[in-house]
């Protein structure tokens, strides 16, 4: 569904940001910015990453970082399919495919 939408709704924009930082926290890395680094460069390739990185915190809030609202203008990315992609190229370790799109968490 998020994929679809042109835009996500501005409320729901800082809690995407935010729940992408703490996926990265929780995959462990010792360095959370080289792992972010890597992540944008894996989604928007090596030229796109320069930039991306340089606003890294419209997509990625670490859960050390402020939320400031939702209505500041070019605070936070508003297209959800690159929230997505974002998300999908973590390889998070427990992730396993499940069937065509979807996953499931083995938590075991």
């Amino acid at each position: 569904m998020v994929r679809k939408l042109p835009r996500v709704p501005e409320t729901d924009r800082p809690q995407f940001a935010r729940n992408l930082g703490r996926m990265i926290e929780a995959a462990g890395s010792s360095d959370v910015h080289s792992r972010i680094a890597e992540l944008l460069e894996d989604t928007f390739g090596c030229e796109g990453a320069a930039s991306a990185l340089k606003k890294r915190k419209r997509y990625v809030r670490l859960s050390t970082e402020p939320l400031p609202p939702a209505d500041t203008p070019g605070e936070y990315h508003a297209h959800g399919a690159t929230f997505i992609r974002l998300a999908e190229a973590l390889n998070l370790p427990w992730r396993t495919p499940v069937g065509a799109g979807r996953m499931t968490f083995d938590r075991s």
